[in-house]
């Protein structure tokens, strides 16, 4: 911590009322906030005997699609929230949305957002052990759940990924973990934030929900709560396209490059691509909206290697009809079937064996629709807002 940020924080509440200039050049442009942003609320006011927050991360667009989700039910209603800066391109739709400094600084925006809580809401869904209240020096995410649930509103926990899953951990358990390397600078990063979080949710005994199967290694007392895709714009198709092409094209979103197994992807993809068999391409900075059509464009979607999990992107992949290519491993695939009846359609893979099952894939076409058909058919029932929603209410709300 500076000592502009140690000083900054102790002079929040005293610089608060202050114009917003003059708190810039007593603190820094990194406390700016001007004071419309602290009379942000969510509205419109829920209507219905649950009524359910969730906030503040909205990873992927997840707490969104979670909380209309919810708003199908009836008797429930659900918001959800983030913090946002304007400049950030990755910004997802929420029903609220809060200006960084104000979430992060602002008191008078933490007081207001108590009583809409507490007066509003019967349930809080913390994303990520984010503060509920603001991340500022009275934002102790401990102080902020018990005030919250002695003013009658139960509080749970959920869990996105990088935010719960320990490094050291995965790498013992998975040859291709990028966590294999300790010292690295993401890996430290990451260690020392799940192991906070940790700390955090043994302390707080919450309910806890995580986004994807492999956190339950992490969280066991957790439920899986299946990830949605946003409907509206990656609409499903209704049937597996007839691949025309002599080179499918192989598509790979490296979102995060490092945790992703990028670099395996591209030996293997480059070479093939080097040798006529297929065309390789490697999307990135691409807005949202774009997204659609370039996986539409592709035949087979390389997820990632090296993780043992799917998320979001390879069921984004998966409504397109396309095939999709991702080391899930075993621990997932085994808790799906006992928690849904249902195979994961993926086909599984590590960067050893990542070339061959490219190859079966470029031989045999019709196989490769057919295992595509099957993942349109999970998106129907496993990862449907409908059975989102289910999860949720009886493991949170009912």
């Amino acid at each position: 911590m500076t000592i502009r940020t140690a000083i900054g924080r102790s002079l929040t509440s005293i610089a608060e009322p202050l114009p917003a200039k003059l708190r810039t050049r007593l603190l820094g442009s990194a406390w700016q906030w001007q004071p419309k942003d602290t009379r942000t609320q969510i509205l419109p006011n829920p209507d219905g005997d649950a009524r359910i927050f969730i906030g503040f991360a909205n990873y992927a667009g997840q707490g969104t699609a979670w909380a209309k989700a919810l708003r199908e039910v009836d008797g429930v209603d659900a918001r959800n929230g983030q913090p946002t800066r304007a400049e950030t391109a990755m910004t997802f739709p929420a029903d609220l949305t809060v200006p960084v400094n104000a979430w992060r600084r602002s008191s008078a925006w933490a007081k207001r957002q108590f009583e809409v809580l507490s007066r509003e809401y019967t349930h809080v869904l913390v994303e990520s052990g984010l503060p509920i209240l603001g991340s500022d020096s009275r934002g102790d995410l401990v102080k902020q759940v018990r005030k919250l649930q002695d003013a009658g509103v139960k509080v749970g926990l959920l869990w996105h990924g990088s935010d719960i899953r320990i490094p050291h951990l995965h790498a013992k358990e998975i040859t291709d973990s990028p966590f294999q390397n300790a010292n690295d600078a993401l890996t430290a990063n990451l260690e020392e934030r799940s192991m906070r979080n940790l700390a955090l949710a043994e302390e707080l005994e919450l309910v806890e929900f995580v986004s994807t199967p492999d956190l339950l290694r992490y969280r066991p007392n957790a439920t899986w709560l299946p990830t949605l895709i946003n409907q509206e714009l990656w609409k499903p198709a209704t049937s597996v396209p007839t691949r025309t092409r002599k080179k499918p094209i192989v598509a790979h979103v490296p979102s995060r490059s490092a945790l992703k197994g990028t670099e395996n992807i591209r030996a293997v993809t480059l070479e093939l691509e080097r040798q006529g068999l297929i065309e390789y391409r490697e999307i990135s900075g691409v807005a949202p909206e774009q997204m659609p059509q370039i996986i539409k464009d592709a035949d087979i979607v390389i997820d990632q290697l090296g993780m043992d999990l799917y998320g979001i992107a390879s069921l984004e992949a998966l409504s397109q009809g396309k095939t999709v290519i991702c080391q899930v491993g075993e621990r997932v695939r085994q808790h799906v079937a006992q928690s849904s009846s249902a195979q994961v359609p993926l086909i599984d893979a590590t960067s050893a064996t990542l070339r061959e099952r490219l190859m079966e894939l470029i031989e045999e076409p019709e196989a490769a629709a057919a295992q595509a058909q099957k993942g349109l058919q999970y998106l129907e029932t496993v990862h449907s807002p409908g059975n989102a929603a289910k999860v949720l209410l009886e493991n949170f709300v009912q």
